[in-house]
């Protein structure tokens, strides 16, 4: 029992580093980011972020991870909510653009940070499991829904409602970035969004053939 509660307070204890981390990433940038800030906000020593973190680019690491992963789960349970067939689509490109749209910053970070600076063994043991159950469950519900639905061809449609969440977000983050705005609301978008994925994408074309 003790064993637990130790194991419960490791755990909040390093939660609150990395969210604290989080926030501190989001409003400055990462060469401004320091151990000693991440002491100073959470009021403890520097040697107490070390019991939990290596080094400065480990917390990094852990502070990136950690949000790309939430935003997997944040989608799940929008899938999990949504009905059987193609609304499950709607409901994860809508869950996604309403996660990062009041927060840019995150999304910036999260998304540069993950090409240019992460590490792809700890973005791999961190992100593919919930990233991989959120495709499953898309999937199964859209065939549910939709049975003429092949499987490989639910998984492409899955990771097309995926994507056009990150780049309508990314118009989002662009245009506020430059200090201008899109032509109509985001909520507008999505409603254009929802259309195209009304009956599960469209009926299946073959591959096209290259001209002659």
């Amino acid at each position: 029992m003790a064993t637990q509660r130790t194991a419960a307070r490791h755990d909040r204890s390093r939660s609150e580093i990395v969210a604290v981390a989080r926030t501190l990433l989001a409003s400055g940038s990462v060469a401004q980011f320091t151990l000693d800030g991440i002491a100073a906000r959470l009021g403890v020593t520097k040697p107490a972020i070390y019991h939990y973190f290596a080094n400065r680019e480990e917390l990094i690491s852990a502070a990136m991870t950690n949000g790309f992963a939430e935003h997997a789960r944040v989608l799940l349970a929008a899938v999990r909510a949504a009905p059987d067939g193609p609304a499950v689509l709607r409901a994860a490109t809508a869950a996604f653009v309403q996660h990062y749209r009041d927060r840019l910053e995150e999304f910036r970070l999260e998304f540069a940070w993950s090409q240019i600076h992460g590490n792809p063994r700890a973005v791999r043991s961190a992100i593919l499991p919930v990233m991989n159950e959120l495709v499953e469950e898309v999937v199964a519900k859209l065939r549910r829904g939709a049975p003429a639905i092949t499987r490989a061809r639910a998984r492409r449609l899955c990771m097309l409602a995926w994507t056009s969440g990150v780049g309508l977000v990314s118009a989002l983050s662009i245009t506020d970035a430059n200090g201008t705005s899109l032509a109509y609301s985001a909520d507008a978008y999505l409603a254009e969004l929802a259309t195209l994925f009304s009956d599960g994408g469209g009926a299946a074309r073959p591959p096209s053939r290259r001209a002659p």
